[in-house]
């Protein structure tokens, strides 16, 4: 009677094993698709919604046109909308300003990240990317697929004074999974792949609290990520969603000093921008 009773939960173990939400089992060879159309011709449009933490009012609601601008082999590029203005939605903004090279089951981004413009008083220098791989089909889940790191100074200027900033960052892109299906504005996608870019920043400056030619350096910016782009990827369609966090926090201890110097940074001590972009339409060639 024991044995009878179990031949039912060992079937609805199956069925629910089956209905998993992400699949990365490649026991049947590698997976292979075209996960970005890339021909002349093709079009994506995106309802972009931003919202910033400290001024509601420049929270917004734009539409992003985006289309192939060139396709030669495995490499092509994007245009946005018909080249008036430029994207609202910060994936596509990274997209439209770099190379994109496809394999049979990964994509690859060469071209410049452009940091946002409320970071330029601490790190107005656009990131360089060779080769970065924003997705691999058959990484396995969480993979690692790129990292670069480097360094670069700037100078802060307080009212005619320099203050010398040294600004390192570490950019990563990951596969999170595979999914069977997702849902994009009332449109169910299917085979569907999630990634990630990241990247995170420290920076630092060198302070002479003491007046006597023996500056300390002090942590601006603590290690931390400032930029989180999640990417969804569909068969045959392109990307479907990107979700952005953009956000930073000033060390408070270096804070709390420059206060007591009577030094005032002129910079917001904390920020955080949402930036999602969801497919609406689109016209696909291939």
């Amino acid at each position: 009677m024991n044995n009878l009773r179990l031949i039912p939960l060992t079937l609805i173990a199956l069925f629910l094993a089956s209905c998993s939400n992400s699949d990365d089992n490649n026991d049947n060879g590698p997976i292979t698709g075209n996960f970005f159309p890339s021909t002349i011709g093709d079009l994506w449009t995106y309802d972009v919604e931003g919202t910033n933490s400290n001024d509601s009012n420049l929270n917004f609601s734009e539409t992003d046109f985006i289309g192939v601008g060139t396709s030669q082999s495995n490499n092509f590029t994007l245009i946005a909308n018909n080249n008036i203005s430029p994207a609202s939605g910060v994936m596509n903004a990274l997209l439209v300003d770099g190379i994109l090279t496809k394999g049979e089951s990964t994509l690859n981004y060469s071209g410049n990240l452009e940091l946002p413009a409320e970071f330029a008083d601490f790190s107005n220098t656009e990131i360089p990317l060779q080769n970065i791989l924003l997705y691999d089909l058959n990484a396995s889940t969480n993979e690692i697929l790129s990292e670069v790191s480097g360094s670069f100074s700037q100078n802060l200027d307080l009212d005619g004074d320099l203050l010398p900033l040294t600004i390192t960052y570490t950019l990563t892109t990951k596969k999170i999974s595979l999914m069977n299906s997702l849902n994009v504005n009332g449109e169910t996608f299917s085979n569907v792949f999630r990634g990630e870019l990241n990247l995170s920043m420290k920076v630092v400056t060198p302070i002479d609290l003491l007046g006597l030619g023996n500056p300390v350096d002090y942590d601006l910016l603590a290690t931390q990520d400032v930029i989180t782009i999640e990417n969804y990827f569909a068969k045959d369609i392109g990307l479907i969603k990107s979700e952005a966090i953009i956000t930073y926090e000033l060390d408070p201890g270096l804070i709390s000093i420059l206060n007591d110097l009577s030094i005032d940074l002129g910079i917001p001590e904390d920020l955080t921008l949402e930036n999602t972009q969801e497919i609406v339409n689109y016209l696909i060639s291939e």
